[in-house]
């Protein structure tokens, strides 16, 4: 079985708690392979349901993931963990997530690179024209439209979103003090929403995402606050920039990465031990 090679944590992420956590941490590798595709993959991959299906089993209306075995397509474990359930009890490992097109197989407690994987380019592409109505951007030269409602915070693995080493907002956007911070399961301060919620970088408001009721959202508009961390995969958006920000080459963000990841799973990040 492929397996990752950066170091875990030492107890290893819980199944109902961490599972499909995000790249961002450091240590999450993108697979190029991964020996559970024969057995988990549909000989028909062509027609696939679009990504605003709901979840068959809970209709919540939005990123859900697809099985990529028999195409049931099934709420997170941010919602009421229906796809990892499904594999609990069917074993199809691989699903392709609709919120940002990334490919995870649950055997391989990974995360898979789907351009270079060739059973699985053909939905990874696919997936994408139904997303955004146009081919994958590498292959045009061309980066989608995106609405700012709708695709906000959109994660790295469609192919087109940067990770940036450095942001003009920073200044204007960080507290002074990012030492103390409220815990990773502080539920959202407007609906409390209980987990995988933001934490605004420049008050310390933890607010609800996208996928919820866009609290964070609202509040960079209100606020004009550009800068939040999420606690579902410690990952940095910065709104201003519409960009991931690549918290470890960036001085000022490192500490509050840090201190985030030691408060979700007490201890400090793999690569720094």
């Amino acid at each position: 079985m492929a397996t990752s090679s950066s170091k875990l944590p030492e107890n290893g992420p819980e199944d109902e708690d961490e599972m499909m956590i995000g790249a961002e941490l450091g240590w999450v590798r993108h697979l190029a392979s991964c020996d559970h595709l024969v057995a988990s993959l549909s000989s028909d991959l062509a027609p696939i349901p679009t990504p605003d299906t709901p979840c068959n089993m809970c209709q919540h209306p939005r990123g859900n993931w697809l099985c990529l075995c028999c195409k049931e397509v099934l709420c997170s474990r941010y919602v009421n963990k229906h796809m990892l359930q499904h594999y609990l009890e069917k074993n199809h490992s691989v699903a392709l997530g609709y919120s940002d097109l990334s490919v995870w197989c649950f055997a391989c407690h990974a995360y898979l690179n789907a351009q270079p994987i060739l059973q699985l380019r053909p939905v990874h592409e696919t997936s994408y024209v139904l997303k955004f109505g146009q081919t994958l951007p590498f292959n045009t030269g061309q980066h989608p439209k995106v609405k700012e409602d709708d695709e906000m915070m959109l994660g790295a693995e469609s192919g087109w979103v940067r990770h940036l080493t450095s942001c003009d907002h920073l200044v204007a956007s960080l507290s002074t003090d990012l030492t103390r911070i409220p815990n990773p399961d502080t539920p959202c301060n407007r609906c409390q929403h209980p987990r995988g919620n933001w934490l605004c970088l420049c008050c310390k408001e933890v607010l609800c995402s996208r996928y919820v009721n866009k609290h964070m959202l609202q509040h960079y508009r209100e606020k004009n606050h550009s800068v939040a961390l999420g606690y579902s995969d410690l990952s940095v958006w910065c709104f201003a920039c519409h960009a991931y920000l690549n918290a470890q080459p960036i001085l000022q963000l490192r500490p509050v990465h840090e201190t985030s990841y030691v408060l979700k799973f007490g201890q400090t990040l793999p690569f720094n031990t």
